[in-house]
């Protein structure tokens, strides 16, 4: 086994600039006002520069090198947005796929393991393979428990833990819990339940903000909808007529509508029609604030999916909304295909990859994995609008499904990444599929006026090794978007 410690700290800082992002666009703020400022942010963008160089990000170095070669404030200020917008822009710089290391379980053999599962014979293993991998997860029996916690330092303590142990031993479920595991599996385990219940619980570890949309005219009650949802994890809008939630649908893409029953422009059944029946929005919870005398009338308009009665506390309102949003996001993560571009969803994806890793190693037959990546997604957005990004996704989504042949599998695992699983094929037959793609998103791009928009491509084939194929796709894409993007690049090589 190869440790290469060097793909983990280029994801690790790859996070920590991401989340730096909102800093360096205030700094930037404050600097026009305060030169001290901006010597502070000076310092940022050496640091960021001299990292990134030392990690291979080329595109974050020479955006901070131009903000610091800039000798006027607006240029500079300028510049250090856009660097700004790079670093937020660094999604799938971490691995796609992360593998979930499994320790000490005698039931698990190698041989059997699907593609993103390692098998470690102990804690020391696990470690060195966390080194080299960047697990999404950790699966230990419950006697292995302590000491892995006890060795796991830095970055590593942010990776899930689960527990193996008896089902129906609630003390030691009890235990796990507060020794703050992340989950609790019965043992014997089972690969596939191993994969569903890790998968689907790791990717709720870090989730993203809910995002939630209130249409509700009159401003004090809207003031305090708003002050009882605001807070960590949460983003909060607030649109006060039928054209403004329209317009905000697409511009800030909700995960729930809370509509108030009185007040509107429009009647409630008008609103929950226009909203069940939305091309991309169709699947938005649509929760209903009214008073006692207005429920009869509430009561007709069937597609609202819940009443919240008024009056009701800050503290149950927000009870009530975050609970629907956890169902909803729960039911989307369960989709066999990805509501917005007809493709296979992540997870469904991430289990036909496991099939088809499995039938490689039955079969010895070839596979090929592309991965695809819009480039600068977040300058596209800005300049277009959320709406156009959308489309241009949906548009490259169809050209994929026309590109492929039907035994080929398309599926969306990212915000703008796409994956192709491609059974009997190899890397020159891969590449020039792909490729033929190329041409069109450009037009389509054109269309929807964006001149300059492309797509980065990451391929590999199971000829020089099976398990880590999807790891070393994801590692020629990562090479692709550091050379400039708008290429595609192939990994032939295991590590």
């Amino acid at each position: 086994m190869t440790i290469n410690p060097h793909n983990r700290l280029r994801n690790s800082f790859a996070e920590v600039v991401k989340r730096q992002a909102g800093e360096l666009a205030e700094l930037a703020r404050d600097a026009r006002h305060d030169p001290d400022v901006r010597e502070a942010l000076c310092f940022e963008l050496e640091r960021i520069a001299a990292t990134s160089a030392s990690l291979g990000l080329s595109p974050i170095e020479r955006a901070a090198r131009a903000a610091l070669a800039a000798t006027e404030d607006e240029p500079f200020l300028d510049l250090v947005l856009h660097l700004v917008e790079a670093c937020r822009g660094l999604e799938g710089v971490a691995p796609l796929f992360r593998p979930i290391v499994v320790i000490g379980l005698t039931r698990v053999h190698a041989d059997d393991l699907a593609v993103d599962l390692r098998a470690a014979a102990d804690v020391a293993e696990a470690l060195a393979l966390a080194d080299a991998e960047d697990p999404g997860a950790f699966v230990v029996p419950w006697d292995r428990l302590a000491p892995l916690q006890e060795r796991l330092t830095g970055a590593l303590k942010a990776v899930p833990v689960f527990v193996v142990g008896p089902p129906a031993d609630l003390e030691r479920r009890l235990a796990a819990a507060r020794a703050g595991a992340t989950g609790y599996l019965g043992a014997p385990v089972r690969l596939d339940r191993v994969l569903d219940v890790v998968r689907a619980r790791a990717e709720d570890v870090d989730p993203p903000p809910f995002r939630v949309l209130v249409f509700e005219p009159d401003d004090a009650s809207a003031a305090l909808v708003l002050e009882a949802l605001e807070g960590p994890g949460r983003q909060v809008w607030r649109a006060r007529t039928s054209t403004e939630l329209l317009g905000a649908l697409d511009r800030l893409r909700p995960e729930l509508v809370l509509v108030a029953a009185t007040g509107l422009d429009v009647e409630l059944a008008d609103v929950a029609a226009v909203l069940h029946g939305h091309d991309v929005h169709a699947g938005l919870p649509l929760l209903v604030m009214a008073q006692d005398s207005e429920l009869e009338r509430i009561s007709m308009v069937a597609s609202a999916d819940d009443v919240v009665r008024r009056p009701i506390s800050a503290g149950a309102l927000r009870v009530r909304v975050l609970g629907r949003l956890r169902r909803h996001r729960a039911a989307e993560a369960s989709r066999v295909v990805d509501r917005m571009t007809g493709l296979l969803s992540r997870r469904s994806l991430l289990r036909a990859a496991d099939r088809e890793i499995g039938l490689v190693r039955r079969t010895g037959r070839p596979l090929s994995v592309v991965l695809v990546d819009v480039d600068s997604m977040g300058d596209v957005n800005q300049r277009g609008g959320l709406a156009v990004g959308d489309e241009l996704l949906v548009g490259l989504a169809r050209l994929l499904g026309r590109t492929f042949r039907e035994t080929d599998l398309v599926g969306r695992v990212g915000g703008d990444s796409f994956c192709a699983l491609l059974p009997a094929c190899g890397t020159a037959d891969a590449v020039r599929r792909i490729e033929s793609v190329r041409p069109a998103f450009h037009a389509l791009g054109r269309e929807l006026g964006l001149s300059d928009v492309d797509f980065s491509v990451g391929v590999a084939d199971t000829s020089e090794a099976v398990s880590d194929v999807l790891a070393r796709a994801d590692r020629a894409l990562l090479q692709a978007r550091n050379d400039g993007g708008g290429r595609t690049r192939i990994d032939r090589d295991a590590p």
